[in-house]
């Protein structure tokens, strides 16, 4: 059985890291940048929230990679 990740309507892919599996897509509501974002193999969503502005979310996006790159390095 093959099960898809649930994308919101409208919402454009935002950021994706081939090597983490990881990918985040945003939306618009009331005014304010929504994520929602999938990593590994997950159909369920690893992160979604609401963010004051899209530098906040770059920032969020970009501390969630490195710590995801951290963790996979102490894995191996």
């Amino acid at each position: 059985m093959n099960k898809t990740r649930w994308v919101p309507e409208g919402a454009t892919l935002f950021h994706k890291n081939a090597v983490l599996n990881l990918e985040v897509y945003t939306y618009q509501r009331a005014g304010r940048p929504v994520a929602i974002g999938y990593y590994g193999r997950c159909t369920k969503p690893s992160l979604h929230g609401t963010y004051k502005t899209d530098a906040s979310l770059r920032e969020y996006v970009s501390q969630l990679e490195t710590s995801l790159e951290e963790h996979r390095a102490r894995v191996a």
